[in-house]
Parts: C-alpha cells; structure tokens; sequence
C-alpha cells in the first residue's frame, strides 16, 4: 500500500506547494503495494520538501523496477538534516537523503572515526546555486561584496558552500550579508522587492521561480566547485555488512527509476500523479502543471545525471576528488579541522557495479512504453 499524509497543501499547484511546504509529513512508499510486502525492508529518510523530485521514485515503482529487485521501500520524511542522520545512526532509518558535509563533520565529532559510510552518490553535481534576476549587474561571485543573499537558513548546507566560493575569489563571508528568509515565495518575494540581491537556495526552489515568470541568471562557481557533488546516501558500517546485498538491489532499483525519468519525463510525471492522486492537477490544469513540473524535474535530473569529462558513467559511484572538495569547503568554512585525506573511511565503493547492472536501453524503451 502506497501512503502519503500532507498537511496544509490541499489546492495548490504541487511544484510550488511542495517546495514551499514548511510543515514535517511523511511518505511511505510501499515498492509496488501490499503484494511486495515479502520483500525486504528499506527504510529511507527524505529531508526535503516532497515534490515532483521525487516523481522518478513513483515511474519506477509503477514500471517494477523495485517490485523485481524484492525491495520493499518505505519514504519517511523528516525535517532536517541532522534528524535523518540521526535516525540512520540509530537504527531508525536503513539509509537517507544527507549532504555529504555530514561525512567529515561526524568523523571529525566521532574522534576521527567515521560510523557511517556513503555508498551512493545521488545529487552529482551540487544543487546549491547562487541566482539573480536575469538583468541584475551582479555578473559575477566578487560582484556579490556589499550585497544581501537570501538564504533559507544559516543552518542549510548551502552556507559553508557559499563561504568557501567566497574564499575561493578572496572574498569573506563578511563581504556580503546573508539574509535568512525562508524558502520559497518569502525568499522569492525578498528578490522581486528588492530586499535582497540574489538567492542562494538551490535548482528547484530557483527553477519553480523561472517557471513562474520570474527569469534568473546562475553565477558561475570557481572550477574547483564545478562538478562537485552535494547529497548522498550514508549507511552505518553495520547496516552496509549486514544488508550489503539488500542495499544492492535497492540502488539499482533507485537508478533504474532515474535513468527511466530522464527518458521520458512526462511519463514519469503521470506516474507521480497516478501514485498521488491528491497531488494531481485539478481538471483543466494539467496542461500548465505538466510545464511547471517539467522545468523544476529536470532541472533535478540534470543534476543526478551529472558526471565529469572522460568519467563513467556510474550513477551512485564517488571520487576521493569529490571528497576532497567537500572537505576543503568545510575547513574553508571553520566547521572542522583538517581537509587532509585519505577518505576512504567516508565512501564504499563497492557496490556501484550492483547498482548499474542493467540494460540502459531497455530500461529507456520501458519508460518510453516500447
């Protein structure tokens, strides 16, 4: 059984409404229904707003990807970050939706130990960005000195990411005025008056606000923030030996739902509808929420799909470069000490090959309904 409890989102359109939302509620997911209730429990946790992101969980069940994988997956969603950890640490949670700055500060809180391990790289490219309005002056990061940036909270692990492009061009966080506005249409109202020069949220939240009419322009990151990832999902190191083959199954099944996303978008957007009912478009609006929808999803999968020049093409799979990043970003940023490797104690690699071993084309032509 597919079960989805909201609070307060009731007649408005599911893009802004579910990007917007402040309230906790939570999603559980059964993987194909109460058929599929003999097979294994995953447990994931979502520290999000629920959304169209989500959709290409939603295509996949209703293509079978998770039914032939006998993963029984059930989404909770939880408000904040270090909740989700919290849970993943405690047994709560098998797995979840964390920044991967959580990696080096637990090591760091734990001793220099680390008690979890990411083992799926699932945002490849970060999903914070610095946007202003298309006509702006600001062309440019050290055209932000003196300026006021929206930001959801100083708490959000978009602001150590800031910090540390700011230091990147000889900047300090000092140069510029972060403004804690929420997300949403307060920090999109904040932009429109005039309150503040540019929003530092991330692709949805500024895709949703060009979908409305209101065009931006992405500042480009200094190089060593290009390509560099930003969420994954973590595991206890008792979690990934006891499940190891569970955890499999369950991430090929999750790039499966990814892979038949990107191909065929509408479809997918459909199945989200279908699976929610009570999110879907009312009669006569489906037209504008599958073009609202459609922009804020791929701006999503773009960044799921992401991999540098010359890389394989891996979903889930990690660089010791991307951890090096993320490290020296934190240090940059005074949340630890040292940015010096090795990081192996932070990532498995070991079950990416699991989580790829399918036919691309096949799942593409499935999704298309080939």
């Amino acid at each position: 059984m597919v079960k989805l409890v909201r609070r307060g989102t009731r007649g408005r359109s599911l893009a802004v409404a579910g990007l917007l939302a402040s309230t906790m509620l939570c999603a559980s997911y059964g993987a194909a229904g109460a058929a599929d209730a003999a097979g294994d429990k995953v447990k994931f946790g979502w520290n999000a707003a629920f959304s169209v992101t989500l959709a290409h969980i939603a295509f996949g069940q209703e293509l079978g990807f998770f039914k032939d994988e006998r993963i029984d997956l059930e989404i909770v969603q939880i408000q904040g970050a270090f909740a989700v950890l919290q849970q993943i640490l405690s047994g709560g949670l098998d797995t979840g939706y964390v920044a991967l700055e959580a990696g080096p500060i637990t090591k760091q809180r734990s001793g220099g130990t680390s008690p979890i391990k990411f083992i799926y790289n699932y945002t490849r490219e970060t999903i914070w960005e610095i946007a202003v309005p298309e006509k702006s002056d600001i062309k440019s990061i050290k055209d932000l000195k003196g300026k006021r940036i929206a930001t959801g909270s100083m708490a959000s692990g978009n602001v150590p990411v800031t910090k540390a492009i700011l230091a990147a061009v000889g900047m300090s966080p000092d140069d510029v005025s972060f403004q804690v506005t929420g997300q949403g249409a307060p920090a999109f109202r904040a932009l429109q008056t005039g309150n503040v020069d540019a929003l530092n949220l991330y692709d949805t939240q500024h895709a949703t606000l060009e979908a409305m009419g209101f065009p931006l322009r992405r500042l480009s990151f200094p190089k060593e923030f290009t390509n560099m990832p930003s969420h994954g999902f973590p595991v206890t190191n008792a979690t990934l030996a006891e499940k190891r083959d569970v955890l499999g199954r369950f991430g090929r099944a999750w790039s499966k739902s990814i892979v038949a996303c990107k191909a065929a978008i509408e479809n997918c957007i459909h199945a989200y509808w279908k699976r929610f009912p009570d999110l879907a478009p009312r009669p006569g609006d489906e037209s504008e929420r599958m073009r609202v929808e459609t922009i804020v999803l791929k701006a999503r999968l773009d960044k799921l799909t992401a991999f540098k020049p010359g890389a394989q093409h891996l979903l889930g799979s990690f660089s010791a470069e991307d951890w090096q990043t993320v490290a020296h970003n934190l240090k940059a940023s005074g949340q630890i000490e040292s940015d010096k490797g090795p990081f192996d104690d932070l990532y498995s690699s070991d079950l990416v090959a699991e989580f790829n071993r399918f036919d691309v084309s096949q799942v593409e032509a499935k999704a298309k309904g080939k």
